[in-house]
C-alpha cells in the first residue's frame, strides 16, 4: 500500500488518522506541494486533479480523501459501514457536509496560519475572512448534534469523525474559533486522547521540526 501525500493538509491528516487507528502498514510517498510536484506528469497519471492524498492499494488507485476513508473502512476495518441503513445515511450525510460546507469555512485557518507560515510566507487573512461569517452557524450545527451523541453517528466511532476532526488538528495554533462550543471541544478532546490521534500529531510535529516538508 502506498499513500501519496503531503502530511500537513487536513485531507492528508484524516487519512493518516485512520491508517494509524487501523494500524496498517504503508509506504508514504511525499508529494512536495510547495515545489509543485502535484503538477508533474507522473503524479497527474495517478490523479488528474493534481491533489493529494492518493492511495494505491493492490493496483487500485483512489483519490478524494473521503473515498479513501471509505475504502479503508470497507476493506480493513473495525470501522465498517454500519449495517443499519439509517446509520449509513448518517455517516454519508456528515461526509458530504464536511466536503460541501465545513471545508471551505474551516480549512483556510490552518492553511493560512500554520501551513503558509511554515513555507516561509505571510498568511493571507482575507482568505480566512471570506467565509468566516459562516463559521458560527456551522459550528452551532455540529455542536448541537454532538450534545446528544458521543460521535457523529452515535456511540461508535465513524469515519465521518476522522473526516471532520482532521481540520481541527491545529485548531489552537490556527486560532479556529470553536472555544465557545463545549460539545465540539468535548468530542475533540476524546479523539485527541487516543493513541492513534497522538501518533498522527507526533508524526506531524516531527515533520515540521525537521523541515522535511519544505
Amino acid at each position: 500500500m502506498k499513500l501519496y501525500t503531503y502530511p500537513l493538509t487536513s485531507n492528508a491528516i484524516k487519512v493518516s488518522l485512520l491508517l494509524n487507528y487501523l494500524q496498517l502498514s504503508f509506504t508514504e510517498v511525499l508529494i512536495q506541494l510547495p515545489k509543485g510536484e502535484q503538477y508533474q506528469a507522473k503524479f497527474k497519471q495517478l490523479n488528474p486533479n493534481c491533489s493529494i492524498p492518493v492511495l494505491e492499494d493492490e493496483g487500485l488507485i483512489i483519490w478524494e480523501s473521503n473515498a479513501i476513508l471509505l475504502h479503508l473502512q470497507e476493506k480493513y476495518g473495525e470501522l465498517r459501514t454500519p449495517d443499519q441503513p439509517m446509520q449509513k445515511v448518517q455517516s454519508m450525510r456528515w461526509l458530504c457536509w464536511q466536503m460541501g460546507s465545513w471545508n471551505k469555512v474551516v480549512l483556510p485557518y490552518a492553511h493560512q496560519r500554520v501551513v503558509v507560515p511554515y513555507w516561509g510566507m505571510k498568511a493571507n487573512e482575507s482568505a480566512i475572512a471570506e467565509h468566516a461569517d459562516s463559521l458560527p452557524k456551522l459550528a452551532k450545527i455540529l455542536d448541537t448534534h454532538l450534545q446528544g451523541h458521543r460521535y457523529l453517528t452515535g456511540e461508535d466511532l465513524d469515519i465521518s469523525d476522522f473526516s471532520l476532526a482532521a481540520s481541527l488538528m491545529f485548531w489552537q495554533q490556527a486560532e479556529i474559533p470553536v472555544q465557545d462550543y463545549p460539545a465540539i471541544l468535548h468530542w475533540l478532546s476524546d479523539l485527541q486522547a487516543s493513541d492513534w490521534w497522538q501518533q498522527s500529531a507526533s508524526q506531524l510535529d516531527d515533520c515540521m521540526r525537521s523541515d522535511s516538508l519544505i
